[in-house]
């Protein structure tokens, strides 16, 4: 495959070339962006549309790309790669464990358990660790663990079921799991076996570079295919009913009841004719003239443009499978399942939901395919939203970013027709783009998202604005939107607030959100969406630092992490917990605030599934690494009272067990990327802390150890061959 860094691979993306949005003619480049409703989705209603549609966008931004090396610059759009995998056999096997055994609790089973920190109430997220209270499920490299969890002073390990592959996150519901891998094609398991010479060699295996690994900054090369699979097995004997592959790799899942969505981004397939722009207009040349360098880019788009022309469907699809049996087939996909926005628009890519029924094997697994590369994805009950940054509003003109909302319905997975389960409604456009998921919310129709816009010059002027030497303008916004006709229409919109900053974290209670901006303070704005026409903000608050996610106390309080910063020196003073008190949503006022460690850094801080509020007990539990003169790994327990505050409850230590997970723990390398505590998770009065190195539970009454399991280091699979 063609790798000429990052231009190529962006040809992947797909557009509609027909119906209302038209084609351009030879030679025609797009018009200049005009800030209507370009990101509208068509869908494709032949496999001829799909295939004009791939070349009519891939021709659109090698224009780009051909205008940017003119200019003597590269294309500076980022290309996402695969996520890592390799290729394990699936079995499953008995392994019991012994746990600490003191006085039996009675086997009645627990009357409450915390469940996955989620978004939205009823709407289950992936994730790696899960529990119904008697059984505790975890994925330990490419394994599913399950855990007898109640009575807690037996804790056990009870069944160990291999996983291909290198697993992301799961869900469990009634017996049943459904588990997100990645996997690597490196044996011609889904068609012609690859070539894995390519002047790489055969380098020692290494494990995948999880997100719970930190610190790993070894270069990966793989050689194969990479494909998302979904495995549905049955937790209490480790049988596995279902096994789909999809080209591409894991972006993010949601579950409602039994129907399990999850996305997936992937790159087109590049065809080989189309000829690599940096090898032909540099081809070991030095510096080239202005007019040498022009004329070759001509040439080139020449060629790459009747190469495009020259394409099948074939020659750009991806591929999804399934195992029947024995035997692996191709799922059918039709061009139908395909939405298709104008040409040149999108990030590269395409974004596939993969809808199936956990429950139902035989059901047919509904896919919705997408243009471009999304950013984030909501869900709340009846409704995704899929967010897609527009990488080109510079190149047509526009004076700000954007990023365009896709909104899709979700039905029953048992409906008719192709892609029922995840029916698409409309689009729009927002100025600026989003922090995270937390930036989007939907309620009674309308949907609110929080983006922080950068802008590329003033419009009266002509002049770049910038609030330093090389720094652009920034300005944020609440927006609102509502469905019409199959568009996202703008309600309203707050005015730009906190200019020079940029969101860090937003949440939505009711009728109110909740925005935190940063740059030296960090403002707190509680803007009231009452009236979505007319979105107002109503209080503000300043205090130095920033709060990195935003948990909600009810309607009155708020639950924050992040960090605490010197206003005047910008140092970091470290990790820091607060409550603030907006029942006044007019004077928000910060009522606690508690500096864990001036050392301490919390994957909490960038991923809420770690961050477990405990609302029976008022318990906040979150992992914690120091990397002081000592290194430290640890779950943090703390009690949260809106009118006393923060009291830490203890720290329990996983060093012992994690060195474990080392050769030799003392040196330093192994110190830094050493896995930490990944979650906390609570039955009924206890507390289980959980990492690469083992379980631990502790009473939450006396923080004394009740029962562990030491695991064995994760098994991890091969990146490359």
């Amino acid at each position: 495959m063609l790798r000429n860094r990052s231009l190529v691979l962006v040809l992947t993306a797909f557009a509609l070339c027909g119906g209302a949005l038209g084609c351009a003619d030879e030679g025609e480049t797009l018009p200049p962006y005009s800030g209507s409703q370009r990101g509208a989705l068509i869908r494709a209603q032949t496999c001829d549309e799909l295939l004009s549609g791939l070349q009519q966008d891939a021709i659109a931004k090698a224009e780009f790309a051909a205008e940017q090396v003119k200019d003597g610059g590269g294309y500076g759009v980022a290309v996402a790669e695969p996520a890592f995998g390799g290729v394990a056999e699936d079995t499953s096997s008995a392994a019991p464990t012994a746990g600490a055994s003191n006085a039996r609790q009675a086997e009645s089973a627990p009357t409450r358990f915390s469940e996955t920190n989620n978004q939205v109430a009823g709407v289950d997220e992936a994730d790696i660790v899960k529990t119904d209270g008697n059984q505790m499920y975890l994925l330990h490299g490419t394994e599913l663990l399950v855990f007898r969890s109640w009575p807690a002073d037996a804790l056990d390990l009870v069944r160990t079921i291999d996983i291909e592959g290198s697993p992301h996150e799961m869900f469990v519901h009634d017996q049943k799991a459904v588990v997100v891998s990645s996997v690597i094609d490196a044996d011609g398991k889904f068609g012609e076996a690859p070539e894995c010479d390519g002047g790489i060699g055969q380098p020692e295996p290494l494990p995948s570079p999880a997100p719970d690994i930190a610190g790993s900054s070894r270069p990966a090369y793989w050689c194969g295919r990479a494909f998302t699979k979904i495995t549905v097995l049955n937790t209490e004997n480790g049988r596995i009913e279902r096994e789909a592959y999809m080209e591409g790799s894991y972006t993010s899942a949601r579950r409602h009841d039994t129907a399990v969505r999850t996305v997936i981004q992937s790159h087109l397939r590049t065809p080989r004719e189309i000829p690599d722009i940096y090898a032909t207009v540099w081809n070991g040349s030095g510096e080239l003239s202005d007019v040498e360098r022009g004329r070759r880019v001509d040439a080139w788009l020449v060629d790459a443009k009747n190469a495009i022309r020259e394409t099948s469907l074939d020659d750009w699809m991806v591929s999804h499978y399934e195992r029947k049996g024995d035997e692996i087939v191709e799922h059918s996909v039709s061009c139908s399942d395909f939405y298709l926005p104008e040409p040149g628009l999108t990030e590269n890519g395409i974004t596939h939901v993969a809808a199936l029924d956990m429950n139902d094997a035989d059901a047919r697994l509904e896919t919705t395919s997408v243009l471009g590369q999304a950013s984030e994805i909501y869900a709340n009950k009846d409704v995704m939203l899929i967010a897609h940054n527009d990488w080109s509003w510079m190149w047509r003109g526009a004076d700000h970013n954007q990023t365009t909302l896709h909104r899709f319905a979700l039905g029953e997975l048992s409906a008719e027709g192709p892609s029922a389960a995840t029916r698409y409604t409309g689009s729009g456009e927002v100025r600026g783009t989003i922090e995270d998921q937390f930036s989007l919310d939907e309620r009674d129709g309308v949907i609110r998202v929080a983006t922080t816009e950068q802008r590329a010059f003033d419009t009266t002027t002509g002049d770049t604005i910038a609030i330093g030497p090389g720094v652009p303008n920034t300005a944020n916004y609440v927006t609102t939107l509502e469905e019409k006709d199959g568009a996202l229409v703008q309600l309203g919109q707050t005015e730009a607030l906190a200019k020079g900053e940029r969101i860090f974290s937003a949440r939505y209670i009711g009728d109110i959100a909740y925005v935190v901006t940063f740059r030296q303070v960090d403002p707190l704005f509680a803007i009231d969406l009452s009236n979505p026409a007319q979105p107002r903000v109503l209080g503000e608050l300043k205090i130095p630092g920033f709060s990195d996610y935003m948990h909600p106390l009810g309607d009155d309080h708020l639950l924050t992490i992040g960090r605490d910063v010197d206003e005047r020196t910008q140092r970091d003073n470290g990790l820091a917990l607060q409550i603030f008190d907006v029942s006044d949503p007019t004077n928000p006022v910060q009522k606690h605030k508690h500096l864990v460690a001036p050392d301490a850094y919390s994957e909490a801080n960038h991923e809420h599934k770690a961050f477990t509020y405990y609302a029976d007990l008022k318990l906040l539990a979150f992992p914690v690494v120091r990397y002081g003169r000592d290194f430290q790994s640890t779950l943090d327990l703390f009690s949260v009272d809106t009118e006393q505050g923060f009291e830490r409850r203890g720290a329990i230590a996983h060093t012992d067990l994690l060195m474990n997970t080392c050769d030799n723990f003392v040196e330093w390398s192994c110190r830094q990327t050493a896995p930490t505590v990944r979650r906390g998770l609570f039955i009924d009065d206890y507390v289980y802390s959980i990492s690469f190195g083992g379980v631990l539970v502790h009473s939450v009454d006396s923080m004394d150890e009740v029962a562990r399991v030491a695991l064995e280091q994760p098994k991890w699979t091969e990146l490359y061959r």
